[in-house]
């Protein structure tokens, strides 16, 4: 079994103990109903005929056979009791209580073992009490007597009028579950491209969107439940024969992936799922399969399966049923293949997954609380461990316990942000599916490598890289990656590559996008830079690492024509601002004929840092510790000062622009001398600026907040901390600092 495989059987073991808990404790509830002599309420039959139906969709997804057997049983008696055929009783209740038992203990040795055998005779004794259970009982052994009529209930299968979708936990659950399996979908969709005879490849496509069409359907989402159906029976059609998956295919099947992803997303707004142009694509998805089935040669009974030897009983356990439609699967018994992953012999690799028993559900809001609580404790012992009277009483353990304070706290910090962080995975996937496409409307051939999803970031950050990634390997993909002819004409391999790498450097992300064209142009950035006025002269002393970030520039675009690509200049300047939001950086590698690297270097968290305390005069401000180069003081012989009043700091044969926070703040005071102070040499995304403060306090972690509203905003300031004594200290933001330098403005007022 394999560490992917395992993760899926652990989340199936969490959430199905989950259901049985809410099944057990909506059974307890009704069993006090007894006294009340009142019927039982629809929404509590609803949820407990939801539970067991989720418990079958995934039993049956995993091959779980005797686990989707007995679930299936169990709510085929719970639709009777929905529908009213049938009345609720004293027994049904102490059945389904033992049933869940039963199920747990299933479950206990499936998280040891990965195996649901050994049951097999008592879960048989279950369904075959499940089924005397479904016969109607005389009226005297009513559990409420004349009470327990028929119940109106909501349908579970999928109406034509589109039945309103349950307004609970179960309809954010689908939200969830239904992304997941998009991405799913369009990752498997992607591979089969490359690999169109990995007959595996498409049964993953076939489950995933039988999966989808079965959760839309309980929940009455009609639109995307049919629209499933169609696309399943379409894939089958490919899987039946021996076809290669061919691009057209391909196509249309992300086409549908995109219109449910489209309907999905729209569901917490409509909360019907619909899909606007439903019609259309059933009608083409219609004629997709009759053209199919018209040009198939080889009849599907002489085509064997591969890599498989013959076997009839099992053909007719994984032969999907053809012309059961979602409304028909309801009350269509299934029986499940045998399981995989049912082999007492294997043993979990031991370090790799979390047992069942060790994954909980949290919301994100709590641990968004968490995070902020960590911070006010790193303020709290701060404040402690600098407060004045302790520290003039000299005490001799003090600094023992302080120093044991801060480990604890520190450990605390990060574990607190380790688990707000999710895997990389999901967004790289989304990076396939674009380079998919910019690739077929470019007419250029690219292949994607993915290294490193499994690195691990904070979800927050995530957001914000989103949107970074997709301009950059648009860019390259348009302007990177040259045509094939030109390719084969350097010599290069006629499909362009590009690398997306994520790694953990420290106390950093780092993720890297390198591809293997063209690289960037100097004599063009340079060109249009001279043109927009953002350097002098011909710049043609600048090194590379000042040439390469004037792309960032708004704007800015070196493309001779435009394209629905890029071209415009918008795009490359959101990737810095996005960056630099979360207190990143951006380096930039290029060579001629070679291809170009951007790497995007994100810090962990951006809740609390390590920073560097600066006085100037009587004002606290803080740097980054990260981008911070070198702290020095200087001679007067080392500035070259301008006629403008602008400072400029020559260190080892590099001109770096001084910036006086005392000036750039309008902080009362007399001007001190440059040899008196202190410079502070720092960097963002391969541009530097020297800060000129008054003295260097003391490095310490900082908790960063938001400016409060009712301040003036001030440029180069992107938060405030407290400090250990109470007083507040200015967070500033290099990048923001470097722009500043740029414009020289503060020297002009």
């Amino acid at each position: 079994m394999t560490d992917e495989d395992l993760e899926i059987l652990n989340e199936f073991i969490a959430e199905s103990s989950e259901l049985l808990d809410e099944v057990e404790t909506i059974l307890l509830d009704l069993e006090k109903e007894d006294a009340k002599e009142s019927a039982p309420d629809s929404d509590s039959l609803n949820k407990m005929f939801r539970a067991f139906h989720s418990m079958k969709g995934n039993a049956g997804f995993l091959d779980l056979t005797m686990i989707a057997t007995l679930t299936h049983h169990a709510e085929t008696l719970l639709d009777k009791i929905r529908k009213g055929t049938l009345k609720f009783s004293r027994e049904h209740i102490g059945l389904f209580l033992e049933v869940t038992d039963f199920f747990k203990t299933v479950l206990e040795q499936l998280s040891e073992t990965h195996s649901d055998t050994g049951f097999e005779e008592q879960a048989e004794e279950f369904a075959r009490r499940l089924d005397e259970s479904s016969e109607p009982k005389k009226e005297e052994d009513d559990f409420w007597g004349n009470v327990g009529s028929a119940i109106p209930i909501e349908e579970s299968a999928p109406q034509e009028s589109a039945a309103a979708p349950a307004a609970d936990d179960f309809v954010n659950q689908f939200l969830v579950d239904s992304k997941e399996l998009l991405d799913k979908l369009e990752t498997d969709i992607l591979a089969l491209e490359k690999n169109p005879t990995n007959r595996q490849l498409s049964k993953d496509v076939f489950r995933n969107l039988h999966s989808l069409k079965g959760n839309a359907g309980l929940l009455g989402f009609q639109d995307i439940a049919t629209v499933c159906h169609q696309a399943e029976s379409y894939m089958e059609t490919i899987n039946d024969s021996e076809k290669l998956s061919s691009a057209e295919q391909i196509n249309f099947l992300l086409e549908i992936v995109d219109k449910v992803r489209q309907a999905v997303e729209e569901i917490p707004q409509n909360q019907t799922g619909a899909i606007p142009d439903k019609e259309d694509l059933l009608k083409k998805i219609q004629e997709k399969l009759e053209s199919f089935s018209a040009g198939l040669e080889v009849p599907q009974q002489s085509v064997p399966p591969k890599e498989e030897k013959s076997d009839p009983d099992k053909k007719a356990e994984e032969k999907p049923q053809k012309q059961t439609s979602p409304e028909q699967e309801r009350s269509v018994p299934q029986t499940p293949p045998k399981a995989k992953v049912q082999k007492p012999h294997q043993k979990p690799k031991s370090g790799h997954s979390k047992t069942a028993g060790e994954v909980i559900r949290v919301d994100v809001n709590k641990l968004n609380k968490l995070m902020d609580l960590v911070g006010e404790i790193v303020i709290a012992e701060s404040m402690v461990s600098n407060f004045p009277a302790i520290r003039m009483n000299d005490a001799p353990d003090f600094e023992k316990s302080i120093n044991h304070l801060k480990k604890n706290i520190r450990e605390l910090q990060e574990l607190s942000t380790s688990m707000r962080m999710i895997p990389l995975s999901g967004l790289f996937r989304k990076m396939m599916r674009l380079v998919r496409d910019l690739s077929v409307k470019s007419g250029k051939k690219v292949e994607l490598i993915i290294k490193g999803d499994e690195t691990e970031m904070d979800r927050s950050v995530i957001e914000h890289i989103s949107d970074p990634l997709i301009h950059i390997i648009r860019n390259a993909v348009d302007h990177g990656i040259e045509p094939t002819e030109e390719r084969l004409r350097a010599g290069k391999n006629p499909v362009g590559q590009i690398i997306l790498e994520a790694k953990q450097v420290g106390s950093e992300i780092w993720i890297i996008v390198q591809d293997d064209g063209g690289g960037l142009n100097r004599e063009k950035i340079l060109k249009k830079a001279i043109e927009k006025g953002l350097i002098h002269g011909d710049g043609s002393e600048l090194p590379d690492n000042r040439v390469w970030p004037l792309i960032f520039k708004a704007g800015f675009s070196t493309a001779d024509k435009i394209t629905d690509i890029s071209g415009r200049g918008v795009g490359m300047d959101v990737v810095l601002k996005n960056i630099e939001a979360i207190r990143g950086r951006v380096n930039i590698e290029s060579k001629e004929g070679q291809g170009a690297t951007f790497q995007l270097r994100i810090p962990l968290t951006t809740a609390i840092i390590d920073g560097m305390l600066l006085r100037v005069k009587h004002s606290m401000y803080a740097i980054p510790i990260l981008d911070i180069r070198e702290t020095i003081q200087v001679r007067d012989s080392n500035v070259v000062k301008m006629v403008d009043g602008q400072e400029i700091l020559s260190l080892r044969d590099e001109l770096i622009p001084i910036l006086r926070i005392q000036e750039l703040y309008h902080i009362p005071g007399k001007r001190r001398p440059i040899e008196d102070g202190i410079i502070v040499v720092a960097e963002s995304s391969g541009m530097r600026v020297s800060i000129f403060v008054d003295e260097i306090i003391d490095q310490q972690q900082l908790v960063i907040k938001p400016i409060p509203s009712y301040l003036e905003e001030r440029e180069g300031i992107s938060g405030c901390s407290i400090l250990g004594n109470g007083d507040i200290c200015l967070v500033l933001d290099v990048a923001n600092l470097i722009r500043l330098a740029e414009k020289m403005e503060i020297y002009r007022e």
